[in-house]
């Protein structure tokens, strides 16, 4: 039986049976041709995966290789094709291996002093501190820090566990290995979207940054509605062009495409000539529908409120921000990450 992660970039139900090829190229042949005469593609077969590692010890890369071939209901044969590469014998001894070891260990230890610092903050300031968006932030980086860290530990039992296959001539299926490596690149680019956000809050004592963040944060309620606004427009016109075009436009063969087409369209980088072929008459006309009613009236509706809230920023007093405020901010954040800070 094929496990989850076996086929779960192929979309296809749990099932099957599995065959092992080893040896020499005679012996593989003689394999296929007995398989043949046993009918094992049959007219029930849903679909083919042929899977293979490869190991590169020069560069110290591992390759897993699967192709899959599936027989449509209508007679007709898909095949794919997917390649993944990965590093997984990683060696603290060498001179990089210990820089990046030494790195983490830093990492994780920000981390624990910061998970302190907000659960201090939690008790101290209850319900009040679910108030603050750079709460949700500051989770975001710890949470995702910490289950990186799991993701850590799991993929490093399974570095071991391949280890131990290099003595014995059989075959590694790497999909498990794979499948616990894209976890952690995922969790370290999230980690890596929430720290770049904070970084805005650290920049807060510059002027213009300062502006910025309290542009958005008066305009928040306003483009929360405008959201929903926008929302209902392009799901609109996302049914129109996917019901209209499915059957003979690439790019609306599903909802998802028909999206990343219509945001290209108000990005002003599709070809009309597309939706003209299909159909002189309606092609362009839904298209000068969706420009004029979201390129020209929404898009322009959300940079009047941005516009608006802006001005009351830059010219009100309140928002201003002098040197000795900063200062203050500097010292107020100082005596915050020494530990002599208590929020009232």
């Amino acid at each position: 039986m094929l496990s989850v992660y076996d086929v779960y970039s192929f979309k296809i139900r749990r099932g099957g049976y599995v065959y092992e090829f080893c040896g020499e190229i005679s012996n593989i042949i003689s394999n296929l041709t007995m398989l043949k005469e046993l009918s094992w593609i049959d007219g029930q077969t849903r679909a083919i995966l042929i899977q293979f590692s490869m190991y590169n010890a020069n560069v110290n890369l591992f390759i897993f290789v699967t192709l899959m071939v599936e027989f449509l209901p209508t007679g007709g044969i898909f095949p794919q094709a997917k390649f993944e590469a990965i590093n997984l014998l990683v060696k603290y001894t060498s001179e990089y291996g210990m820089f990046q070891f030494i790195c983490f260990i830093i990492y994780m230890l920000f981390v624990v002093y910061y998970t302190i610092i907000e659960i201090r903050l939690l008790i101290q300031l209850k319900w009040t501190y679910f108030k603050r968006f750079w709460s949700y932030i500051e989770w975001g980086i710890i949470i995702c820090s910490w289950t990186a860290l799991g993701i850590y530990i799991a993929r490093a039992l399974e570095q071991r566990r391949i280890e131990t296959y290099f003595k014995q001539n059989t075959y590694i299926n790497l999909h498990k290995a794979f499948y616990i490596h894209d976890l952690l690149i995922d969790l370290i680019a999230f980690c890596a979207f929430f720290s770049t956000i904070k970084l805005l809050c650290l920049l807060q004592v510059n002027h213009r940054i300062s502006i910025l963040s309290r542009t958005l944060e008066m305009a928040a309620k306003d483009l929360i509605l405008f959201g929903s606004m926008f929302s209902v427009i392009f799901v609109a016109f996302l049914c129109l062009f996917f019901l209209l075009f499915s059957t003979a436009l690439f790019e609306c063969s599903s909802t998802l495409r028909t999206a990343q087409m219509l945001f290209e369209m108000m990005l002003l980088k599709f070809d009309v000539s597309d939706l003209v072929n299909v159909h002189p008459t309606i092609g362009p006309l839904v298209f000068s529908l969706y420009i004029v009613f979201v390129v020209f009236i929404i898009i322009n509706m959300f940079i009047s409120i941005i516009n608006d809230k802006f001005k009351v920023v830059k010219h009100d007093p309140i928002y201003q921000i002098a040197d000795n405020d900063i200062i203050k901010y500097m010292v107020k954040k100082f005596r915050l990450w020494t530990g002599k800070f208590m929020y009232k």
